[in-house]
């Protein structure tokens, strides 16, 4: 199942904000923001060791429980630092997914015999024969490049020939050992 990280950074219903002395936090990022802002003295007045109202909100209504169990039990900086860390991952992830939905979209447009779903970035496990059928049939009817000698013919010529249909090849020490000498 794919993740829609942008979730996690947008702005809660009004009536789902976190009420502070200073204002309101509607998503993750003012949360960071406020952390930065206000400090350790603020943020103690919401963490302690008995109960943390910032780990509870982004649990209970921006519904990132990974951030959540991360802010429990965190010291000011370690909170800070977690924020920080979790918004720069989800911004990350967030241009990945984009990303790669584009050029799975992309890939499939060009080549509308593969396999693949682009939307859910994964491959098929439950081909039909007619699909696999489509991608091998070209493989199948080309013919070879070339026939090469059996193993008992001159090393010399099989590398002459070689190097015909290969220019780029070049004569190595182990080149022979795929002609089973």
């Amino acid at each position: 199942m794919k993740t829609d990280f942008s979730q996690y950074l947008q702005d809660v219903p009004a009536d789902r904000t976190f009420k502070t002395g200073f204002g309101e936090l509607r998503n993750v990022h003012e949360l960071k923001s406020f952390l930065q802002e206000k400090g350790e003295s603020v943020y103690a007045s919401y963490a302690n060791e008995s109960e943390n109202h910032f780990a509870n909100w982004v649990e209970a209504v921006i519904g990132d429980k990974t951030l959540a169990k991360g802010l429990r039990g965190s010291s000011f900086s370690e909170a800070l630092q977690l924020v920080e860390d979790r918004v720069n991952y989800l911004k990350l992830s967030m241009k990945f997914s984009n990303e790669s939905e584009e050029l799975f979209t992309n890939l499939a447009a060009l080549s509308p015999g593969l396999p693949f779903s682009p939307s859910s970035h994964t491959f098929s496990t439950n081909l039909e024969l007619e699909g696999i059928e489509s991608i091998i049939s070209p493989i199948k009817s080309t013919p070879p490049k070339a026939t090469f000698m059996p193993s008992s013919a001159d090393p010399e010529q099989q590398l002459a020939q070689l190097q015909s249909l290969y220019p780029e090849t070049k004569k190595k020490r182990g080149l022979f050992a795929m002609f089973g000498r």
